[in-house]
């Protein structure tokens, strides 16, 4: 795991370089707090925790009062997964849930990785240009497309196989 400084120091050398800072996180293993983290979460454009790691760390329990509180530390686009309920993004212009695709029970195989899949579906748009909207639409599709498999990677296998849960869904 890299420190707050580490961290700093990497994002500052992105920045310089015109990058797109995203973040995801895991769950605290050495009690790390947000006070640990704060600065170099000023950097970041894009946050991706999950509701319980993001509770956890800011010690809300209201999904805009945490997305507040990353705001107020300079994240620029804050993404909360909430599991089967999808993702709430909250930015200066945007505050919403972009709900999951429902899915019937029979084919939910495995939730394993679905945050991740999410993440790289919304980095995907993201590099198309899309909006922070479109770019959370379709990280849930992917999300969608993971649990049908078992294991975190070998659920998704195109970008195709996406596009077309999506037109199928619709």
């Amino acid at each position: 795991m890299l420190n707050n400084d580490a961290l700093v120091k990497i994002f500052k050398k992105a920045k310089k370089e015109k990058m797109i800072i995203c973040a995801d996180m895991v769950k605290s293993r050495l009690g790390e707090t947000l006070d640990d983290i704060k600065e170099a979460l000023s950097y970041v454009d894009y946050f991706f925790p999950n509701y319980e790691e993001a509770a956890e760390l800011t010690g809300k329990t209201e999904l805009s009062e945490i997305a507040d509180t990353f705001l107020t530390l300079g994240v620029k686009n804050v993404l909360i997964k909430v599991g089967k309920k999808g993702c709430y993004i909250k930015n200066t212009e945007i505050e919403k849930i972009v709900p999951a695709f429902k899915k019937d029970a029979s084919v939910s195989i495995d939730t394993i990785g679905a945050g991740d899949n999410f993440v790289s579906g919304f980095i995907s748009e993201l590099l198309k240009g899309k909006t922070f909207e479109e770019c959370a639409y379709f990280g849930n599709a992917v999300a969608a497309v993971s649990i049908e498999s078992l294991g975190a990677t070998t659920g998704v296998k195109s970008r195709q196989q996406v596009e077309e849960m999506i037109k199928n869904y619709k």
